[in-house]
């Protein structure tokens, strides 16, 4: 059976998934494992379903290394479950497939590669972060009242509202309420 996997990181990246999908769909598979989740995560469920399925000379298909694990831990990891299914694997753009040593080495050169993008993505977030913070900003939604919504909220609870009536009046979840009470219990 031909089998195909596509995965992408984010709703934002929605289009990609799908030409992922339609790969798969062109190459004639009769089965396309497809989610929306980062390929750091081991816990994946469609491809849990698929390594679940898969059976002795089945052909899974996937667009490229990067698509079915981000860490070298994780593709072996993925690679050692397939190969003793005996389960062929095929990376449509890298155009290689585990059936021979060659394709084998190629693969475990992407997959370092791959985890190696991951790390340097990874670095980048956390100093742009670092950066923003440092600059003055927040991290975090932004705050939903203002300070003279902060005070209305704490003078009708000191009147005798209760969370509901808070909740109704100001439009807030209970936990926004409990919050600002908090927030005002502390400044105290």
């Amino acid at each position: 059976m031909k089998i195909f996997y596509a995965r992408s990181s984010s709703l934002a990246q929605e289009e990609g998934l799908q030409a992922q999908v339609e790969m798969g769909e062109g190459l004639g598979c009769e089965k396309i494992f497809a989610e929306k989740i980062t390929g750091t995560k081991r816990n994946r469920p469609e491809l849990t379903r698929l390594l679940e399925m898969v059976r002795e000379n089945d052909t899974l298909y996937c667009k490229n290394v990067s698509r079915l694990a981000r860490s070298m831990v994780d593709f072996c990891w993925i690679l050692k479950i397939l190969e003793k299914k005996k389960v062929r694997l095929v990376f449509v753009e890298q155009n290689f497939d585990t059936s021979d040593a060659s394709g084998k080495l190629l693969l475990n050169v992407m997959a370092s590669f791959a985890e190696f993008q991951a790390s340097i993505i990874k670095n980048s977030c956390a100093e742009g972060r670092a950066r923003y913070i440092k600059r003055g900003g927040k991290l975090g939604a932004k705050r939903k009242t203002s300070k003279a919504k902060d005070e209305a909220i704490i003078a009708a609870y000191e009147q005798g509202a209760s969370y509901r009536e808070l909740q109704e009046t100001f439009g807030l979840s209970k936990m926004s309420i409990y919050r600002r009470l908090q927030e005002c219990r502390k400044a105290a």
